[in-house]
């Protein structure tokens, strides 16, 4: 089984919760005969984990040199009242680099599973999803 595993990008080293879990969950999937593909949000790179090892891959230079339109999407989010130390868990919802990049793993991959960790992750999800219209999505 191969997971699409769409997540925010400060999880690397796994210091607090979020990220030890996010971390974890995709190791231990991947002991139990999964491959989960970890997309972190504000990346270049992403990560493949198969029994329990995390092998990181950069994008092409196309994908790597497509920008986040941040500095937008945090002025939307401040017109919103969204505090900014929530805006990581938002920027998701419109983030043009992790739609590009999802839709690219998608393309080139044939996932069962599409994860978002977060509600704002499944814009992104929902972009991947429609390139193979069979996968589910959690």
């Amino acid at each position: 089984m191969r997971i699409l595993l769409i997540s925010r990008g400060d999880v690397f080293p796994p210091f607090h919760g979020a990220a030890s879990r996010i971390v974890n969950t995709a190791k231990y999937l991947s002991m139990e005969s999964c491959e989960v593909v970890f997309l972190p949000s504000q990346s270049d790179r992403y990560y493949i984990f198969r029994r329990g090892s995390a092998e990181e891959v950069q994008f092409s230079p196309f994908l790597r040199d497509i920008r986040s339109n941040t500095d937008k999407i945090d002025l939307i989010l401040d017109r919103m009242e969204i505090p900014r130390e929530d805006h990581i868990l938002y920027r998701p919802l419109l983030a043009r680099d992790l739609i590009l990049r999802a839709i690219a793993l998608s393309f080139n991959n044939d996932f069962d599973i599409i994860q978002a960790e977060f509600p704002a992750f499944a814009v992104p999800a929902l972009f991947a999803r429609k390139i193979r219209l069979k996968k589910k999505i959690v």
